[in-house]
């Protein structure tokens, strides 16, 4: 990581120690402040954030086609289920920041290796144009459920990003938005890896979901959705 973006992510962090004014300023979250450990606040409400890009599951590698997605100026969104700190270098060396969650996969990355940042159980990113919450998606086992519990976990985000169940998902029906990148990697990947591209710069939040066939053809299918939440 360049000295340049590594200063960045370390101020992002010394950001963090204002979570429990952030906690305070989301209703959702009041009983969080009693388990501060296990929520990282990353606050990117001054900063110029155009792009995110959201991925999940990479079991260890991710998709070179994924991979083509990030550029420097991104923010880059792991839900979980890293399983290889290779994966995290690659991410970090690519993007503007990276913010990442463990999975239920994690537990060795976790113990084995000194990472350059910690994973929590849950990320909460204030960006200049709304707030999304992330987390893996093993704690609230619910695949028919999966949407309606999240919205009620956290209502009073602008979108829930999780993963585990390697599906792919874009739901705007109603707010918050839920977003499943799906598997980046090689691992149950439903057809082809997956990401999906959020685009924050105004208040009017674009999505697009973004997978790519399992034959390596480089061609890549989207499904885009622009709303206003």
């Amino acid at each position: 990581m360049s000295a340049e973006r590594l200063k960045m992510r370390n101020k992002h962090m010394e950001n963090c120690q204002l979570a429990f004014s952030f906690v305070a300023s989301l209703s959702g979250f009041s009983r969080a402040a009693s388990k501060i450990d296990r929520y990282q606040f990353v606050d990117l409400s001054s900063d110029k954030v155009g792009r995110v890009v959201i991925v999940s599951d990479s079991h260890g590698t991710v998709d070179s086609g994924v991979l083509a997605q990030i550029t420097a100026d991104d923010v880059v969104l792991h839900a979980g289920d890293i399983m290889d700190v290779a994966v995290i270098e690659e991410l970090e060396n690519r993007a503007k920041l990276l913010v990442a969650v463990a999975g239920n996969n994690d537990g060795a990355l976790l113990e084995g290796h000194n990472l350059t940042q910690p994973l929590h159980e849950v990320a909460l990113i204030r960006l200049a144009t709304g707030v999304l919450a992330m987390e893996h998606g093993h704690r609230v086992w619910d695949v028919p459920g999966y949407h309606a519990r999240f919205r009620a976990k956290y209502p009073d985000v602008k979108a829930v990003v999780f993963g585990h169940s390697h599906i792919a998902a874009v739901d705007t029906s109603e707010s918050p938005w839920i977003l499943n990148p799906g598997a980046s990697g090689r691992i149950r990947t439903h057809g082809g890896a997956s990401c999906i591209l959020l685009d924050t710069l105004t208040d009017k939040w674009k999505v697009e979901l973004l997978k790519f066939p399992k034959s390596g053809d480089k061609r890549h299918s989207t499904r885009s959705i622009e709303a206003c939440i």
